[in-house]
């Protein structure tokens, strides 16, 4: 072995260590230059170009006679046809959401002033349900009914719609840069001036304040001042037991209707939210469960492959050493074909399916040791091969089938799946019924505990000396006559005109939508009259 050292160091080319010599004699030029690359191996750009142009022209006739079909980087035109049509109908749904969200709350005004009297007011519990017209139209007009708290509660409703989120998130970037770690407190913000605004309301509707204020001041958002919702009883002269412990109840009982207020808000937007994704489930309305299944199929991790044991080199054959720089660049496809195996050991072979075009990632055949961690810009498009039927084929025999395209939707004993357009436009019916059929119920369940919060919010506020005499109202408790029949009817009733009216805006809306829905044909035909229509 000795004796082959200077052999392969020659081979091998100079190493980092060994000095350059410069050669001897006059340069003849009619021999190529050669260059060599920092560690003296000898390099050939040439070449390399040529092995690319050959690649290249190799991948072009496999696409032209279409054994390889082009990647998709680009969208087609159908493609680009399809976005534009799915993000036309989008956007056309959210403007109809909208809409139908303004007939909503225009429907839950109209009727929450009459809905906070019955609940309030003993008169409008004990009269029969047909005469509340005539009793509502004797006590206050039209224009009062619907304007007094009107401002105070599209206020409310803004806040609702996320109109501090922007101000808010730069707010808690400046002060708290790392807020990250806490909770976001322009949430918290937001609910407690929705509240306020809510209660302002309610008070405006039932006579409580003058409808003259628009807006509440800044004092009715302070705990403790002389117009705020939330009493709090003056400090203990001493602080003994018994004087700290009387001043926690009084405060107890002043925050009570709040806190009652601000649990029947929570109760009824999670009982809505609980139902109307329960009946939506059981609405018809276009879902595309295969699709669905195939991208939860694709987002999941793909299981660990078992790496391969290479054999040793001293242990190969004649016949599975290499017999050129080729064979060292084969799939593992092929590799496993050879030996026996099919594609995977638990998943059935395709089949009929067409095979797809596989690109070599690591370019041409050409490389040699100085490519180290390079990525070659040329890749050679190859696709898979089988074995042929007679299981003792001589090895190195090789077979290439090209098979048809079959659609997924003729595999043998699979039954045809339809795909369905799934947007905020063709899912606007099933999304606004199951809303109203929830808000319906949630309205019926938390009435017991709104009426608590309005009486407690409604005697504290007339503990002041302010608005009507307490006497006007049902005393706190749970006996009769605060839950009467008679006012259980009531509320049943006016329930039911809100839940028609909110279901024929459901449905205007809905069969106004349909006018904005279009075929493939409709809209490919819609796109081509707007060209023409173009200067």
């Amino acid at each position: 072995m000795g004796q082959l050292e200077p052999l392969m160091s020659q081979a091998l080319g100079r190493s980092p260590y060994d000095n350059v010599f410069q050669g001897e004699g006059p340069p003849r030029s009619q021999d190529s230059t050669q260059i060599y690359d920092d560690r003296g191996r000898p390099v050939n750009p040439e070449t390399r170009r040529i092995n690319r142009d050959i690649i290249r022209s190799h991948n072009e006739v496999m696409l032209v006679i279409g054994v390889a079909e082009p990647e998709r980087t680009q969208e087609t035109e159908g493609q680009a046809t399809a976005r534009r049509h799915h993000e036309y109908e989008d956007q056309t749904g959210r403007n109809m959401l909208l809409v139908g969200g303004v007939l909503e709350a225009a429907g839950v005004w109209g009727i929450n002033g009459l809905r906070h009297r019955i609940l309030l007011y003993k008169q409008y519990a004990q009269i029969p349900f047909h005469h509340l017209y005539l009793l509502q139209k004797s006590r206050q007009s039209w224009s009062s009914y619907l304007l007094d708290g009107f401002p105070a509660y599209l206020a409310g409703n803004a806040l609702d719609n996320g109109l501090l989120s922007t101000t808010g998130a730069f707010i808690t970037d400046v002060i708290f840069p790392n807020h990250k770690d806490f909770p976001s407190w322009t949430g918290y913000v937001r609910g407690y001036l929705q509240m306020h605004l809510g209660i302002y309301s309610f008070l405006q509707r039932v006579g409580l304040i003058s409808s003259a204020q628009w807006f509440p001041s800044w004092k009715f958002f302070v705990p403790g001042s002389n117009v705020s919702p939330i009493i709090v009883p003056p400090l203990p002269l001493s602080f003994t037991r018994q004087s700290i412990g009387a001043w926690l109840t009084a405060f107890a009982m002043g925050a009570a209707p709040f806190a009652a207020y601000y649990a029947y808000w929570k109760a009824q937007n999670w009982i809505t939210r609980a139902l109307r994704m329960k009946i939506h489930q059981y609405l018809p309305r276009p879902y595309n469960s295969a699709a669905r299944r195939r991208i939860r199929e694709a987002l999941l991790p793909p299981p660990p492959a078992a790496s391969p044991v290479s054999p040793q080199p001293n242990g190969m054959s004649s016949e599975e050493q290499p017999r050129n720089g080729g064979d060292m660049n084969r799939d593992d496809s092929t590799l496993r074909i050879r030996e026996g195996r099919t594609q995977s050991d638990g998943v059935p072979p395709a089949g009929a399916l067409r095979r797809q075009s596989t690109i070599s990632a690591r370019g041409d055949d050409f490389g040699s040791d100085d490519e180290e961690g390079d990525v070659i810009s040329a890749t050679l498009i190859s696709f898979d091969v089988e074995a042929t039927e007679s299981t003792d084929a001589t090895p190195g025999v090789w077979s290439a089938e090209l098979r048809p395209n079959v659609s997924e939707n003729s595999k043998p004993g699979t039954g045809w799946v339809p795909l369905y357009r799934e947007n905020a436009l063709t899912l606007l019916p099933s999304i606004m019924g199951a809303h109203t059929l929830a808000k319906f119920p949630a309205r019926i369940l938390t009435a017991p505990l709104q009426c608590l919060a309005w009486t407690g919010i409604a005697v504290n506020y007339l503990a002041r000396g302010d608005g009507c005499a307490v006497d006007a109202f049902f005393d706190l408790g749970f006996g009769p006559p605060f839950f009467s029949w008679q006012r259980l009817v009531n509320i049943v009733g006016v329930e039911l005109i809100h839940f028609i009216f909110e279901v024929e805006a459901s449905t205007w809306t809905s069969a106004v939508s349909y006018k904005y829905l279009y075929t493939e044909e409709g809209w490919i035909k819609r796109e081509e009259e707007g060209k023409d229509d173009e200067p």
